[in-house]
């Protein structure tokens, strides 16, 4: 079997073993984090402060997530590239790779200790992932074989408008965190880290559709 067909088959496998991966990472570093000031909380915390060195208890288990989740996400999208063999896809799929190795970085450099390196890989994978999503819903509309149904741009304008939205954000409030972490007072509300996470849920809802296609056309094309 070329290599090509290897990586559409494993592709559906990849996203959904990745996504749930660092889902499960998540959720065991939220629940062991330790603050004097604050529970965690995903309307007024930051996913990135699960992977705090200070507060973060299992910090090391948010990092393997990303670490580990990262490649297998990548490996998705390059799946999902080469099952719409298209020039469109193709350039989508190589800005998702991108972002899939920002990923990693994301979880190597722990914000509290590597700030700038952490942002500039949270910021490749933000916008390379919102780059990467609409250029996949481009390449899946003009698909003129119809390979991937035109109703799987819903979930993908999903990702698109909570990505758009967190970027838009007024950034005044992140800065003064930044500055004095634990000085900076919270609101119970906080739209910054509000719509961070609405991007991961909205981006594993995506994957697990699509993975889900390419797990169908798979098991179809092998009968």
């Amino acid at each position: 079997m070329p290599l090509k067909e290897k990586i559409i088959k494993v592709a559906p496998i990849s996203g959904n073993i990745g996504i749930i991966f660092i889902s499960v990472c998540f959720f065991v570093a939220l629940l062991n984090y330790n603050n004097s000031n604050y529970n965690y909380s995903i309307f007024n915390h930051f996913i990135s402060e699960l992977g705090h060195t200070g507060n973060s208890q299992l910090y090391y288990i948010f990092s393997l997530g990303l670490c580990v989740g990262g490649p297998l996400l990548g490996l998705f999208i390059m799946g999902l590239g080469f099952h719409l063999d298209n020039k469109i896809g193709y350039i989508a799929s190589v800005i998702g790779v991108i972002s899939s190795i920002a990923c990693v970085f994301v979880g190597v450099f722990p914000a509290d200790i590597y700030l700038r390196p952490h942002l500039l890989s949270a910021l490749t994978f933000f916008y390379g992932n919102l780059l990467a999503t609409i250029i996949f819903s481009i390449a899946i509309y003009t698909d003129q074989k119809n390979k991937i149904p035109n109703w799987y741009i819903i979930p993908s304008f999903l990702v698109v408008t909570a990505g758009f939205i967190f970027l838009s954000l007024p950034k005044d409030s992140v800065i003064e965190f930044f500055k004095d972490r634990n000085a900076y007072i919270r609101p119970d509300y906080w739209a910054n880290p509000i719509f961070e996470w609405l991007v991961f849920f909205t981006l594993a809802l995506w994957i697990i559709l699509i993975a889900r296609h390419l797990k169908i056309y798979n098991e179809s094309n092998s009968n």
